[in-house]
């Protein structure tokens, strides 16, 4: 299943990430900005990047100022690697604490099947961010 968009301002869209798990449909989102500053908040799992990245390229979004991060929850921040990877020169932002996850997720993972099973498991690999973005 595709992204949904749905825009609410100007500027302000909604995009709708269904992961391949049952009764999931509505469940994961990321907000765009998109003005003379644009911005994303959370960027979803990894499973559903090629539908974030197809959603952002619809919206003619081929860079962002910033990529937020709420937590880092991998249904929330699992694809920050393949996105901050897809845009290069964007900051990520996220609190101080989680520096150390995305740049070695082994931990976050591991919690996560542990905690979800098949599901953590559905949302796919997080790839480390490097250090430095």
């Amino acid at each position: 299943m595709d992204a949904r968009i749905t825009q609410f301002s100007n500027n302000l869209f909604l995009i709708t990430l269904p992961p391949p798990i049952p009764g999931f449909n509505d469940f994961i989102c990321v907000w765009l900005y998109k003005g003379s500053i644009s911005f994303i908040v959370d960027v979803g799992p990894s499973v559903t990047v090629p539908d974030l990245i197809k959603a952002l390229n619809d919206l003619d979004i081929t860079c962002l100022d910033y990529i937020f991060l709420t937590h880092i929850h991998l249904d929330h921040a699992g694809g920050i690697g393949e996105i901050a990877e897809h845009f290069s020169l964007t900051p990520v932002i996220c609190h101080a604490a989680a520096i150390s996850h995305l740049v070695d997720p082994s931990k976050l993972v591991a919690g996560t099947i542990k905690t979800l099973g098949d599901t953590g498991r559905a949302y796919g690999p997080i790839k480390p961010v490097p250090k430095n973005r």
